[in-house]
Parts: structure tokens; C-alpha cells; sequence
């Protein structure tokens, strides 16, 4: 249930789709031996994540050389960069309150598992649909969705329920996301705006973090928020108005755009 309305998956395409992670030998980390799990590029292309089923690693100069930036536990199944300094880790296996971690460059890697059931994760998709950092995470029991700052999680859609989804995808000019299954085909699912966003410095998982970031509201976003570093590509999108507040501030280097549209509708 979300603003008042369920929201439902809708299969897109009827033949199954096996999916396997890609699995290949990784030679970028002191020439040690393993399987590359997952591997993603941060809005910044410089940088860099991965992982192979006992580590995750980062690299900030195109992957030529790399840090091991979490090994505590197993089984991970993919890393996703939110930005150049943040990414959401996924762990697969039954270790019971092992399942999501929120890693950033500066403090380090937090457990947002919380109350997510005791079941293999194994892939997330990160959204600003709200403004407020929605995780969505494919687990074998369908897709979960929490919220900053991420202290719970709740079953996210229908139809899709009880199924393993192993990769998601998000498209927030559009208010979609789409969850591919294994075996079971693709499917979709709108996100709903929010009515009114007011996005500060204390509620805004992205204070300071350049990179992409598509933000909309059905009808007004109220932005007080610092756009800083450089090559930051924010965008507002909002029903009615977007209004920048006292305490806004984009640095040189970096790109805002604001427009009025509807949700879904560039």
C-alpha cells in the first residue's frame, strides 16, 4: 500500500528468463583467486564496484587498481553504487540479520538488514523518486522496500510475491521499476510520487554527494540542500513548483535543472 493505492507488478514478457550471475575469474585484486559476483560503475565512471562471494571492492581510477572495502561474512551477491562514495551490498545464504549493508567511503559499512526475513537477497536498486533514498531490494520472496533511513522494510508490490528476483532496474523519469525472475519473466511496477518534498540537509541521504540524482513530487519539492564536489547532475521535477530555499547551494562545477511535469512525464 503506498499513498493511499496498491501497487501492483504487471508481467511484461511471458517466456521465462534464467538469469545467472555472471561469473568469471577476477584478476584486478593482488592476483588473487575467486569469482566476480557483481560489478557496478558509480555515477563518477572513475569509480568502481565489485565483488566475488567473500569480499566487496572498490576502485576510483577505472579499475586499475582496487581496495577491499568489506570481507566480514560471505555469499555476496552484488554491489550497487548510489554514488561515487556510497553503495548498497546484498548478501545471499540464511545468516539471519546478514542480509543489506549501506557502505560509504567516509563512515564505513552499516547492516540495514533490521527486519527483512532470513531469506537470500541478491540484488538491489537505489531511488530519489521520493527524494527521501527508497532501497529496493530482489530477494527470493519478492522485492522489499525501505526508506532513509532505512530502520524497516516491507514487502513492496503483488502478483510477484514468492518468486526469486535477481536483478531490478529503475527508470525515475519514468516512476518505474521492472524485476526480472528467474524463470518466471520480467515484470513491472509504477512508483508513486509523493505529494509534497521538502528535502533538507538533515533528511537528504545524498547531502553533498555529487552524481546523478532524479528527484520528483506529483505536486511541490521545497529544496534546501547543498549541491557540492563537482560534475553533480541534479535534477527536480515537480507537478506544480519547485521551490529553492533558504540554505540552498550549488557549487561550480555541478548541474541543476528544475522543471514542472507530472510524475512520469519528462
Amino acid at each position: 500500500m503506498l499513498d493511499g493505492q496498491m501497487i501492483q507488478f504487471s508481467l511484461v514478457l511471458t517466456k521465462g528468463l534464467p538469469i545467472p550471475l555472471p561469473c568469471f575469474p577476477i584478476i584486478f585484486y593482488n592476483n588473487s583467486p575467486g569469482n566476480v559476483k557483481y560489478i557496478d560503475v558509480s555515477p563518477w565512471p572513475a569509480t568502481v564496484y565489485a565483488c566475488t562471494e567473500e569480499a566487496v571492492f572498490r576502485s576510483t581510477d577505472f579499475g586499475t587498481t582496487w581496495s577491499n572495502i568489506y570481507s566480514s561474512g560471505e555469499h555476496f551477491t552484488s554491489v550497487v553504487a548510489i554514488s561515487e562514495e556510497s553503495a548498497i551490498i546484498t548478501r545471499g545464504g540464511y545468516d539471519a540479520g546478514e542480509k543489506v549493508y549501506l557502505y560509504n567511503v567516509n563512515s564505513g559499512t552499516t547492516n540495514i538488514s533490521n527486519n527483512l526475513p532470513n531469506i537470500p537477497t541478491w540484488i538491489s536498486a537505489y531511488s530519489t523518486n521520493n527524494l527521501t533514498g527508497e532501497i529496493y531490494i530482489g530477494t527470493d520472496l519478492g522485492v522489499y522496500k525501505s526508506n532513509f533511513p532505512y530502520s524497516t522494510w516491507s514487502l513492496f508490490g503483488t502478483n510477484i510475491v514468492n518468486l526469486p528476483v535477481v536483478d531490478l532496474a529503475i527508470y525515475p523519469n519514468h516512476s518505474i521499476i521492472r524485476a526480472a525472475t528467474y524463470g518466471r519473466g520480467l515484470f513491472q511496477s509504477d512508483i508513486t510520487c509523493q505529494n509534497v518534498s521538502f528535502l533538507t540537509e538533515a533528511n537528504d541521504p545524498n547531502y553533498g554527494t555529487p552524481g546523478y540524482q532524479y528527484n520528483q513530487a506529483s505536486s511541490t519539492i521545497y529544496a534546501e540542500r547543498k549541491v557540492q564536489g563537482s560534475n553533480g547532475n541534479v535534477v527536480y521535477k515537480a507537478g506544480d513548483a519547485v521551490f529553492l530555499t533558504n540554505g540552498f547551494l550549488a557549487t561550480q562545477g555541478n548541474t541543476v535543472i528544475v522543471k514542472t511535469a507530472d510524475c512520469g512525464v519528462d
